[in-house]
């Protein structure tokens, strides 16, 4: 029905003499609805992450949580309430259909926890990793005019233009996605589905979404003419709804199948496909099979528990290394994600991610004792969360750089906000957050060192303008800058002199 109202819908614009790209939906979520949805000219969707409960009560906000988003492990999406558990990455890459541009067409991580700056640097990194065409952060301002809002409080959660964790690190997001500071994967991913699959809906049918967009390009493919895929993807894994895709053509197949019929109406068992796919096998765990072309698993649910996938993401990185589709060092690396091209690692057991490029550079969530940003710079931070960003200036690499910009910032949001016990829905506790007092952000403090034998440091406020200007003192590794957070400026132009 939606793919017969689209496509009469697209034909009567394009009688109109419409000349622009029509996009079908902007909210899409269950195979169904996104294979629903493919006669667009592209594919969109709207992702959130601790989006409040609505209708918002006067400056109140009901949230699941609040919890803090750079520890949110990305492998226990169906935990609790499921996809208000997981990451913003995760929730748009069920969206993303192999052949059709991507837009991430409203997203944002609100700012109802006091450190929430890990969101923006980690989707526009992933979307790079993942080739997306384009994104459109929700929302700049409430208002139809532009002078008519305050500057030092944040009023509406669902503005943007005074919080410091989108304002402040905006130079940064459009700089590494413009121009493409983060390599697009080396690997390719297809999540493959029949038309059976597009008649049921299992509880965690999101689970290779919470570990492949992390590791590789990922896209879902929909097969129309029969149930044999025919694609060119380095790994196809079968969504695993019905037991019925035919994977036998692709490089190497991912097998597995929620329910043991064929059909949606369980009807027709299908009790030999996964046996077959197993011939030639060696069974490297009860139930868990790996060839030179097949990984299959008899019984997923038991892989995957509650809602960890922790188990599988082990089992898929020790197969993928087995068939050299990643290198040593990248995908599921002692409780890290880390991208094929080595340039992405999200570290949830110990609340970091870091993006390390030729071009680029950042860290955000708990610093270690010394976190390096590039071969030249590095940061003894003593803040509880920080997040730090580094461009080049005048080069494009940050090898030939004698110029950096740096944004810094831990904590940032409402000073008198608080929390509170909010009612129990879903069978699950909220908190009410009220934003209370004046907006602040938390400074860094600590010592910035740099490989030089003198460096210049001008803090800058959120326009440029220099607040002060420091020189580097020396000690046997360089130079160093002592940072004690008073100044109240979280964006710095470093200069190398010598």
């Amino acid at each position: 029905m939606n793919r017969r109202f689209y496509q009469g819908m697209k034909d009567y614009l394009h009688s109109l003499g419409v000349k622009v790209p029509i996009v079908t939906s902007n909210l899409i979520a269950g195979a169904a609805d996104v294979y629903g949805h493919t006669d667009g000219d592209l594919m969109e969707n709207n992702s959130y992450f601790n989006h409040p409960l609505l209708p918002v009560q006067g400056n109140t906000y009901l949230v699941s949580g609040p919890e803090e988003y750079v520890s949110v492990n990305p492998l226990t999406m169906q935990k609790g309430i499921g996809s208000m558990s997981t990451t913003l990455l995760s929730l748009a890459s069920v969206a993303i259909v192999e052949g059709k541009p991507f837009m991430l067409s409203e997203w944002n991580e609100y700012g109802l926890h006091p450190f929430h700056s890990t969101a923006f640097l980690q989707t526009i990194a992933y979307a790079c990793l993942n080739d997306w065409d384009g994104l459109i952060l929700y929302n700049h301002h409430t208002s139809e005019k532009w002078d008519d809002q305050p500057a030092d409080e944040i009023l509406n959660v669902f503005d943007v233009y005074n919080d410091p964790a989108v304002v402040c690190q905006w130079g940064f997001l459009a700089s590494v996605f413009f121009k493409g500071m983060v390599s697009t994967a080396k690997v390719k991913a297809d999540v493959v589905y029949t038309q059976n699959d597009l008649r049921t809906l299992p509880n965690f049918h999101a689970m290779p979404s919470t570990f492949f967009p992390y590791i590789m390009a990922t896209r879902n493919v929909f097969l129309d003419g029969g149930d044999s895929y025919q694609g060119d993807a380095d790994i196809a894994v079968n969504a695993g709804f019905l037991n019925g895709v035919e994977l036998s053509d692709a490089k190497h197949g991912v097998y597995y199948a929620w329910s043991a019929y064929r059909d949606a109406m369980r009807r027709y068992k299908e009790e030999n496909r996964l046996a077959k796919a197993a011939r030639g096998t060696d069974e490297i765990q009860p139930g868990v099979h790996l060839g030179e072309q097949a990984l299959v698993f008899d019984d997923i649910a038991q892989i995957a528990g509650d809602g960890d996938y922790r188990t599988f993401a082990k089992l898929m990185d020790q197969a993928m290394k087995e068939w050299g589709v990643i290198p040593e060092g990248t995908g599921y690396v002692d409780g890290k994600l880390v991208s094929d091209t080595k340039e992405i690692v999200f570290d949830p057991d110990h609340s970091r991610y870091m993006v390390n490029t030729p071009y680029c550079a950042c860290f955000s969530g708990s610093p270690d004792e010394n976190t390096v940003l590039s071969d030249k710079i590095s940061v003894q931070s003593k803040n509880e969360r920080i997040s730090m960003t580094l461009l080049p200036v005048g080069e494009e690499l940050l090898t030939d750089a004698k110029e950096f910009v740096l944004t810094a910032m831990g904590t940032t949001g409402m000073d008198e906000t608080t929390y509170n016990p909010g009612p129990e829905m879903m069978g699950m506790p909220f908190t009410a957050v009220e934003f209370k007092g004046k907006l602040y952000v938390e400074t860094l403090e600590g010592r910035l060192r740099v490989k030089a034998e003198k460096a210049r440091l001008q803090i800058l406020n959120p326009v440029g303008r220099i607040l002060k200007e420091m020189d580097g003192e020396e000690d046997k590794e360089g130079v160093f800058f002592a940072l004690n957070g008073e100044i109240p400026g979280v964006q710095y132009h470093l200069i190398l002199e010598k």
